[in-house]
């Protein structure tokens, strides 16, 4: 009995997995949604970390670190990365020329707007409407 259960024992020890590491503490999609929503809602005005911090009641530093692990841009990029694609969307719409998207969006200065649409998009405003849209529907 001895010699089973030392053998037993040895069996666990070395044929068991690595421990394997704990998933990272990110957010749920249910309140990375919420979040989205928030930030649509509000896409026109200066929203900060803490702004988004209090919509699922945490510490803007705790924040922080769990939305970068949740989608891997820390919450100032995240919220320029979602007003670029509403920017985008606008645009598609052909409702707005660039001024006019940048405006409903919250961009007062179209050299911020070109800089951070080219960093997400590869190109400028501009010439993303000269390559989707028609050439008669753009100012």
């Amino acid at each position: 009995m001895g010699l089973a259960l030392g053998t037993r024992a040895l069996q666990q020890a070395f044929l068991t997995e690595a421990p394997t590491e704990k998933p990272r503490p990110g957010f749920p999609a249910d309140a990375i949604t919420k979040l989205d929503n928030y930030i649509d809602a509000h896409v026109a005005e200066a929203i900060r970390a803490k702004d988004l911090a209090r919509q699922v009641s945490l510490s803007a530093d705790h924040f922080a670190r769990r939305f970068k692990i949740s989608t891997d841009f820390g919450p100032k990029q995240y919220v320029l990365k979602r007003k670029v694609e509403k920017v985008r969307e606008l645009l598609e719409s052909e409702k707005y020329n660039v001024s006019q998207a940048a405006e409903q969006v919250g961009f007062h200065d179209l050299s911020h707007l070109n800089r951070c649409f080219r960093k997400f998009y590869g190109r400028s405003p501009k010439t993303f409407l000269k390559r989707v849209l028609p050439t008669d529907s753009y100012q």
